[in-house]
């Protein structure tokens, strides 16, 4: 340990350092006791972490005769080797963690390799303290999650069958002071399964694929996908998602869609029956796999909906497409049950 005291200057100050070597929760405890509380402000049990580090610490403060905590400068810079860390803010253990941490009076950045949810992840965890902070916390977070990993770590339903099979996730997470978290990720598709049956689309593992998403949880638990742009070969799409408190879908505005033969946009809402009340509109759209899927009941995977559309050509026919195509038509999840449709066909002469 190291004690300095500079007593030739109108502010006289302690400037104490020591370096401890040992139990990671002996330096927790050290960076816990009162007044400073360092580490259980941050929802880390210092008393429940297991690991090893080498930590050195410096206090620096005014000699006054009365000395408040505002004016304690606190550091600790740690080392840390196969940390065990049960309670944290992030509501998963963290394990076989091996980081950089730092800690003082302004707040906590951790960063290095760590397992959570069994799951092998890359991890940044930054955490402002004091009056004028913008976030109460911020995750940076990279890796490959299996479909398990994608359920019990980042709590995403299941997406099959249109997505099935691992994704490499690069994302990061802000928790702001009024409730809201705010995501921004990138994904990696290439070793996912991506599948469009009503399209008759299917991009198998091993083709490149990528997605960016943007997304805001508000404090009720609404979910706002303000967001998501997947590129794939024969794909583009790029949409965005509204869930209610429940998870449960409320809308769709689809800004660009791209899909072999179709290019179009459109919107999609829950309707009153349960069904979806759908909206398309743009330069074509290819019903041939929709058509092919209504022949077979079994397969289909339509639900009941109601479309409007307004497109320039569709096909309702592999080789014949069809101009100026609007109306309405019904899908009461198993068989198209109503169409009123107006298009013209264009018919050429090859006769010289």
């Amino acid at each position: 340990m190291v004690n300095l005291f500079n007593l030739d200057t109108d502010k006289e100050a302690a400037d104490i350092r020591a370096t401890v070597s040992g139990p990671l929760r002996t330096a927790l405890t050290v960076a816990n006791n009162k007044p400073l509380r360092l580490v259980s402000k941050f929802g880390v049990d210092a008393t429940s972490v297991k690991g090893w580090s080498n930590t050195d610490l410096k206090f620096t403060f005014p000699l006054a005769d009365s000395l408040t905590l505002q004016q304690v400068d606190v550091q600790a810079r740690s080392k840390i080797v196969n940390a065990v860390l049960p309670r944290t803010p992030l509501d998963k253990p963290i394990e076989s963690g091996n980081f950089d941490l730092a800690i003082n009076s302004k707040g906590l950045s951790l960063s290095g390799d760590a397992t959570i949810s069994e799951t092998p992840v890359k991890l940044i965890w930054i955490e402002p303290f004091g009056a004028d902070r913008k976030f109460i916390r911020r995750y940076e977070l990279r890796g490959r999650m299996e479909p398990t990993a994608q359920k019990q770590l980042l709590g995403l339903p299941s997406f099959a069958p249109y997505v099935t099979g691992p994704v490499d996730l690069d994302f990061s997470l802000i928790e702001r002071l009024n409730g809201n978290k705010e995501v921004a990720a990138k994904i990696s598709l290439k070793e996912t399964a991506l599948e469009m049956p009503e399209f008759g689309w299917r991009k198998k593992p091993g083709v490149v694929g990528v997605a960016w998403v943007s997304l805001v949880s508000f404090s009720d638990g609404a979910t706002d996908i303000q967001s998501i742009d997947v590129q794939a070969p024969g794909l583009r799409g790029k949409a965005a998602i509204r869930f209610d408190r429940m998870n449960k879908f409320l809308s769709a505005k689809l800004e660009k869609i791209v899909l072999g033969r179709s290019d179009f946009g459109g919107v999609i809402s829950v309707s009153q029956s349960g069904g979806y009340d759908v909206r398309l509109m743009g330069k074509s759209l290819d019903v041939v796999p929709l058509l092919a899927q209504a022949d077979d009941a079994d397969r289909s995977t339509m639900p009941q909906l109601n479309l409007t559309t307004k497109f320039e050509i569709v096909w309702f026919d592999q080789d014949v497409p069809v101009h100026n195509v609007s109306g309405t038509l019904e899908h009461d999840g198993e068989f198209w049950n109503q169409a009123s449709l107006t298009g013209c066909l264009l018919y050429t002469s090859d006769a010289a």
